[in-house]
């Protein structure tokens, strides 16, 4: 209905519903159906991270919508005198050019000239548009508008202070060890593990004991203090030998295995810890639920053995990606006939904002055409790549080109150009010289 409104379901609805007000501000009435009630929900929801993109500023008011930035919400704040309220933002564009009125801007909103002439109206006439602030496309859908009402509706919750320190990239999920470890020691870490004190804690057992020993079941008992635990961190051979029933905690323990060194013979020179963990995890249940004792050494036989299984099966992973056959490029196509070539590029000043636009015109008859132009308040490097190509399809239209290959060095630029959604700070520049070239000419 904001984007298609001459289509049959928006003409009914808004028909029936909008008749005295627009669709973003209209109210549900007393005999609105459910199903418009339910629109309205969605509507709210929409209203508050909806922008407008800048195309001639006819349909958008200076005051009351949100166009004066395409990253971030944003509504002007300046005092209204009263023969200003009414503005519309075509106002503050000079009429048949594209371009902004900078001495009325100044005089009509000077605290935010800087950040309006970042923006590029459409030098082709193209109506405005709506864009949807919480996606870098500016696309609406259903995914993202969940993930907006969630982020909303959740509270914030505090971690305890010893989760605050951990590093979880570096000691949790970017090891290069099983998924089935990670997981592992994300749950111990935040005290998920089904064992005797968190049981306990949450009322399912009332005997919260250690199946070796008989005390009380904790991650530190567990895995670093429980007499079957030492014998185990005993048996494997360690660089340095390491002496678990003096550590204070599981962490502890964690951020100092990064050093470890297991000596030969075992195979295996990388860090242990994980493995031991995990056999000491699994002989733990094969204890509990079948009945099945295993000793020391084997439990420290199986996190060896599993350790260098899971290294061999990476080497071997990377050794068939070296054998992969370097796919070859394909060959570009063939210019069509009476095809005119245009090379385009930028160079952006991230300090500044100016940007010097080039572009070089050329046919099959060898002849060259080059031109060049200078820029302020642009954005980023990708919008100095489009208004490169902007300024060079308006020159190829000034010149009477009517097939035109367009190359480009940015590939991101060429990615958004051939996408069905552009990013947002795109949408005034190049996207409507293309769809304005493309209605008359080949591209």
């Amino acid at each position: 209905m904001l984007t298609n409104p001459d289509c049959l379901l928006a003409r009914v609805l808004l028909g029936k519903y909008c008749q005295n007000d627009k669709l973003l501000r209209v109210e549900a009435l007393n005999t609105s159906s459910h199903g418009w009630r339910g629109i309205l929900a969605g509507r709210d929801l929409l209203v508050e991270h909806l922008g407008k993109v800048i195309g001639n500023g006819s349909s958008t008011t200076i005051w009351g919508e949100l166009w004066i930035s395409t990253d971030h919400a944003m509504l002007p704040s300046s005092p209204v005198k009263e023969d200003e309220s009414d503005l519309y933002v075509s106002d503050l564009i000079l009429i048949g050019t594209g371009k902004w009125n900078l001495a009325r801007i100044k005089k009509i909103l000077p605290a935010l000239a800087e950040e309006i002439m970042t923006l590029r109206p459409s030098l082709t006439g193209a109506n405005d548009s709506y864009i949807w602030y919480p996606v870098a496309s500016g696309s609406y859908s259903a995914k993202s508008g969940y993930a907006a009402a969630s982020a909303a509706a959740l509270q914030v919750v505090t971690q305890p202070a010893a989760l605050a320190s951990v590093n979880w990239k570096k000691y949790v999920w970017n090891v290069g060890y099983s998924p089935k470890l990670k997981l592992l020691t994300w749950k111990i870490l935040h005290e998920a593990l089904p064992m005797g004190v968190n049981l306990e804690r949450r009322g399912v057992v009332h005997n919260s004991t250690c199946i070796h020993c008989g005390a009380t079941e904790t991650t530190e008992h567990l895995f670093l203090h429980c007499p079957f635990a030492v014998q185990v961190w005993n048996l494997i051979p360690l660089k340095i030998p390491f002496n678990s029933i003096h550590c204070a905690s599981f962490y502890s323990v964690l951020e100092a295995s990064t050093s470890w060194v297991c000596l030969p013979p075992t195979g295996y020179s990388e860090n242990i810890f994980y493995w031991v963990v995990w056999s000491l995890w699994t002989t733990r249940n094969h204890f509990l639920f079948e009945s099945r004792h295993i000793s020391q050494l084997e439990v420290a036989i199986k996190a060896l053995g599993g350790a260098k299984e899971w290294s061999a099966a990476q080497l071997d992973s990377d050794a068939s990606n070296n054998n992969t056959k370097v796919p070859t490029l394909p060959l570009l196509p063939s210019m069509p006939e009476e095809t005119t070539t245009c090379n385009t590029d930028a160079a952006w000043n991230p300090i500044s904002r100016e940007a010097g636009l080039g572009w070089i015109l050329s046919n099959q008859d060898t002849s060259t055409l080059q031109r060049s132009q200078f820029q302020t308040h642009v954005q980023s490097a990708i919008a100095a790549e489009a208004l490169a190509i902007r300024a060079a399809l308006s020159h190829t239209i000034h010149l009477g080109v009517t097939k035109i290959w367009l190359r480009s060095d940015s590939l991101g630029l060429a990615k958004a150009i051939a996408s069905i959604t552009k990013p947002k700070n795109l949408h005034g520049g190049v996207k409507w010289a293309c769809r304005f070239y493309r209605k008359s000419h080949t591209l």
